[in-house]
């Protein structure tokens, strides 16, 4: 090869890995500064807070009652929040996970809304706090341990938290999900896609507590778990979250209901001299 050939491809290359470098740059700036401003975004919302108080009474050496529940929201932050509006879940009987169990879009939590003081119409998105101010339900107890907290924030975004943790409340659907369900519901089409629900949950069954790559693919294109109980409202989870925000916990209590249920079922069967079908 002549020396001028070797110039040109020592420039060419040279050329293109100065390209990559900037390309990559770019593309790291580009992702610095959405973490930065979605970090900006995040900052009011994050110092609101939801903190729970049971009253106890000693029964018994060994025994403890419950006489009450206190539930404060505390805005911590240097703005007002509005349309604040609280429920607690409850944890639904084995039988709801059986009977929800397969079933697209069933949610067998209870949920109730928490009636604050000096707000008569629980459920109504009207409750505001201002800076350094607090709202408080101090009543009978709740039977629920999780409380699912919206709010809008002085910028107009409205937020969830959960259990610490804090994600955008949004009803909007990828069109790729909206693709998904359209052929799911249609019934020439829902033979093409149908086996992704059954899988994922057959896949979740044997795996959890790992949460398998088909399980989140199901979630995200159908909107709902594809396990018993599984996360409430998971389509409200943004489409980039990191793992750790999402709910997975309810997921694998769910999987691990199921499977005791199993368990008791065929002890039962032996118990009564039967072989429990597959």
């Amino acid at each position: 090869m002549a020396e001028k050939s070797w110039v040109d491809f020592a420039q060419f290359t040279l050329n293109l890995f100065l390209a990559i470098v900037t390309v990559s740059l770019f593309i790291q700036g580009t992702r610095d500064r959405r973490r930065i401003a979605e970090d900006r975004r995040r900052e009011q919302a994050s110092k609101i807070s939801v903190h729970r108080f049971d009253r106890t009474e000693q029964t018994r050496p060994d025994s403890w009652r419950v006489l009450g529940t206190r539930v404060e929201i505390r805005n911590d932050s240097d703005a007002s929040i509005s349309r604040v509006h609280a429920v607690h879940l409850t944890l639904p009987w084995w039988h709801d996970y059986v009977n929800a169990r397969g079933k697209v879009g069933v949610d067998p939590h209870q949920r109730q809304a928490i009636r604050f003081a000096g707000h008569a119409e629980p459920g109504v998105n009207d409750i505001s706090i201002p800076p350094g101010q607090n709202v408080h339900y101090d009543d009978a107890p709740l039977s629920g341990q999780t409380i699912l907290l919206y709010f809008t924030d002085g910028a107009g975004i409205q937020w969830v938290k959960r259990d610490g943790q804090l994600w955008r409340f949004t009803t909007d659907t990828h069109w790729l999900s909206r693709l998904y369900q359209w052929m799911y519901y249609k019934r020439g089409t829902q033979w093409l896609v149908g086996w992704l629900l059954p899988y994922a949950r057959r896949r979740f069954n044997n795996l959890a507590p790992t949460v398998p790559l088909s399980a989140r693919v199901a979630t995200f294109l159908l909107g709902t778990t594809p396990v018993p109980g599984g996360a409430s409202e998971p389509w409200l989870m943004p489409l980039r979250a990191p793992k750790k925000d999402w709910p997975y916990q309810e997921w694998i209590n769910g999987i691990y209901l199921d499977r005791a249920g199993n368990t008791d079922a065929a002890a039962e069967h032996a118990n009564a001299g039967e072989t429990p079908q597959p």
